[in-house]
Parts: C-alpha cells; structure tokens; sequence
C-alpha cells in the first residue's frame, strides 16, 4: 500500500530540509519531532525515511506507526528494531526512560 501524495510530499521536504545527521554503528541517520511531539520523522542514509507517531512529553513511541517506508514497502521486523532502538537513543538521551508501545 502506497503512501497518499500529500504524504510523500511532506516527507521529501522533511528529506530537502536541514536536520542534523547522527552516526552509530549501523551508518548515518535523522531524527526530527514534529508539531506538537505526536509525530515523528526518521530518515536513514541512503535515503529511506518514514514518519511515526509518539507522546513527546512522556517519551513513549507507537511502534505500530513504524511500518512502511516513504517508497511504500513495508518496514520489516529488523529495520523497526534498528528504527526503535535509535529513537529510544534520541528520546532517552538524559537517561530518561523511553515507553515502547
């Protein structure tokens, strides 16, 4: 199931915009909260990108919103694993913790 255009259109000017990379042991990627905190944007290099949805302010993340990438493919079970353990990172930078749901 493809993503509507008006969505892939917002991820590619989320894609065109100036986020700064991270680094770890898997290769570069980005993260940026949006809005309010309910909605989130990764991106990984070269170029695969997807939004999710959390609850900034008590640091928890819908791991059910990770599932399709900006192409429309699905996210498998290893790339949500390598997805969520990075936003846990970024959310849980303070040693704060992070609620997986």
């Amino acid at each position: 199931m493809a993503l509507d255009k008006t969505t892939r259109d917002y991820i590619a000017g989320l894609k065109a915009s100036n986020i700064d990379w991270r680094q770890d042991e898997r290769g570069r990627y980005r993260i940026r909260i949006l809005g309010r905190g309910e909605n989130g944007f990764y991106e990984e290099s070269p170029g695969r990108a997807l939004l999710f949805e959390l609850v900034a302010g008590e640091s928890a993340i819908f791991s059910k919103s990770i599932r399709r990438w900006d192409d429309g493919r699905k996210v498998s079970d290893a790339d949500k694993d390598v997805v969520l353990k990075r936003l846990v990172a970024y959310l849980g930078h303070d040693g704060a913790p992070v609620i997986v749901r």
